[in-house]
């Protein structure tokens, strides 16, 4: 049997939870306290140590969610102020974090976005300016655009707005 990858979502509540504990005690240090402790590692460490509980609707969630404060909260907070304790980070000693993987699809999307758009400086972060910049031109009749099969650079599709509706022409 071929093993495929799952197209369902889910989420573990308890991450949500130790993320909010973890800000919550790091409030109460100094920056340079901070600077001498993990975050990532006090998570991870509190993580370890507690139940998951894991929801795939937000109905779920919710439930999930009040069932761990209700019956987990002090266990949480246990969990983190020990966290805390364990990965005090030792300035002479470091460690790597994992890197992380690229997401090829959502690689493969803005690659094909910044195309469409012609933005080779469209990122994740700035794509939703950029596509609110260039739907305000559409409605503008200031739209260009390259066609996801055209592999011509002058092969540009001009869209003009009137009144009865959009056209196009090349």
């Amino acid at each position: 049997m071929k093993a495929t990858k799952a197209k369902c979502t889910w989420v573990n509540v308890m991450e949500t939870l130790v993320l909010e504990e973890v800000e919550r005690q790091f409030r109460k240090f100094s920056a340079r306290q901070q600077s001498f402790i993990a975050s990532d590692a006090v998570t991870t460490y509190a993580l370890n140590r507690l139940k998951p509980l894991y929801a795939n609707s937000q109905k779920g969630y919710e439930c999930q969610e009040q069932r761990a404060r209700e019956e987990f909260g002090s266990n949480i907070e246990m969990a983190v102020r020990q966290g805390i304790a364990a990965v005090e980070r030792d300035p002479l000693r470091s460690s790597k974090p994992i890197p992380v993987k690229a997401d090829s699809q959502a690689d493969q999307a803005l690659q094909t976005m910044q195309k469409i758009l012609q933005r080779k400086d469209l990122d994740w972060d700035n794509l939703p300016d950029v596509l609110e910049e260039a739907l305000d031109g559409a409605s503008n009749g200031e739209v260009t655009w390259q066609p996801r099969n055209s592999n011509s650079s002058s092969a540009h599709r001009y869209l003009d707005w009137t009144q009865g509706g959009m056209r196009s022409r090349y």
